[in-house]
């Protein structure tokens, strides 16, 4: 890849690091058994300056294209173990220098496709109905799974830095009669180091505190979309022109766009091939 230029890889988050390793010009590879053994010697001397992503966090059994590779697919505790595994993965092939940032919505025991919202003159009337899978909560009560995948990370060995509210300046879509609480405006972006000598350019920061303050993406087909503002905010504070931000849930390639502009190389990983829109170079 040149800087300023992306690599996409289809496929899941911690198998591909295992099935794109050999086409890798500057080595980056998984320390998986199947491959560890043929390819150590060429990897050790690569990796990621920053990596930043959004992650799923919806558990429900609807139809899929591809059910059986989907992270949040069945109950919330093997979401947490799936999660376990990206972390052990993710830090691998990060810079001792980088970061890792995280967006991370949380989602409500009961909620799905069944719910209120999705009935006629709701909020998410028309839209797809899921049943949500297997949770270890009471219904009408948050799961609170931002945090608790901050502390698997943590028990994975990553270092748990800050903690950013993005304020959205909006209310989520939804039917607060129905909900019976006051409505969503935030979420969290979680800052996480491999070690206490990472880097961070704090004259980078748009705004000092631990509130950011912008909208959400809009009128973007992808389903769980961040606006480019996230990673153009993030990618800056561990990361310079020409070094390399990877994505390992690549979604609409928003990331990888940031990149682009920031001078960055970039790579990303999807289940779903061709879903970023980002211009990639064959690898």
């Amino acid at each position: 890849c040149r800087a300023g230029s992306h690599a996409d890889y289809p496929g899941t988050t911690v198998q591909r690091f295992a099935n794109t390793a050999t086409s890798l010009p500057l080595k980056l590879v998984t320390d998986s058994p199947l491959w560890a053994a043929r390819t150590r010697s060429r990897i050790r001397d690569f990796s990621f300056q920053c990596a930043t992503s959004a992650v799923a966090t919806r558990w429900c059994s609807a139809v899929s294209r591809r059910p059986h590779a989907e992270i949040g697919r069945g109950d919330v505790i093997s979401y947490l173990d799936d999660m376990a595994k990206c972390a052990v993965e993710w830090h691998r092939v990060l810079d001792d220098e980088g970061l890792l940032w995280l967006n991370i919505g949380d989602t409500a025991s009961g909620s799905g496709g069944a719910g209120g919202d999705y009935n006629k003159g709701g909020a998410k009337e028309g839209r797809p109905r899921y049943r949500q899978g297997r949770v270890d909560r009471d219904p009408m009560q948050w799961l609170n799974i931002p945090h608790r995948v901050v502390e698997t990370f943590v028990e994975c060995g990553w270092l748990y830095r800050a903690c950013i509210t993005w304020d959205k300046n909006s209310l989520r879509p939804e039917d607060l009669k129905h909900a019976r609480r006051p409505g969503l405006s935030h979420e969290f972006v979680f800052m996480l180091a491999k070690s206490r000598s990472h880097r961070f350019f704090e004259s980078e920061l748009v705004e000092r505190g631990s509130v950011w303050h912008f909208p959400p993406a809009r009128r973007v087909k992808h389903q769980a979309p961040f606006p480019i503002e996230l990673p153009l905010r993030c990618i800056p504070l561990s990361t310079k022109p020409g070094e390399w931000v990877l994505d390992p849930f690549a979604g609409s390639g928003t990331t990888l766009r940031a990149a682009e502009q920031l001078g960055c190389n970039s790579v990303g990983i999807d289940l779903y091939a061709g879903t970023t829109g980002a211009k990639a170079d064959p690898i």
